[in-house]
């Protein structure tokens, strides 16, 4: 059976672009200051990407912050986001 494309959303794009452009980790809120979208929004996409591996997190000072995974190839990126 052939994948359909999932369409990314602007609120996506926009948080995708804030966490590859940030040369260090970022919390929630940052992220989603600098995406220009709800923390809500940011910590659901957050999440799901951690699940399936996007992105990484960590504990400072009680905060989750997060990173883009390194290890994540460019066919993990691809099929994830069907680009």
């Amino acid at each position: 059976m052939k994948k359909t494309r999932r369409v990314i959303k602007g609120a996506e794009i926009s948080l995708l672009n804030a966490i590859f452009k940030s040369p260090r980790s970022l919390n929630t809120n940052e992220l989603a200051n600098k995406s220009g979208i709800s923390w809500a929004t940011a910590d659901k996409y957050l999440r799901k990407w951690y699940e399936k591996g996007v992105v990484m997190k960590a504990l400072k000072k009680s905060k989750e912050i997060w990173k883009i995974n390194a290890e994540a190839t460019l066919e993990q990126l691809r099929l994830f986001f069907l680009i």
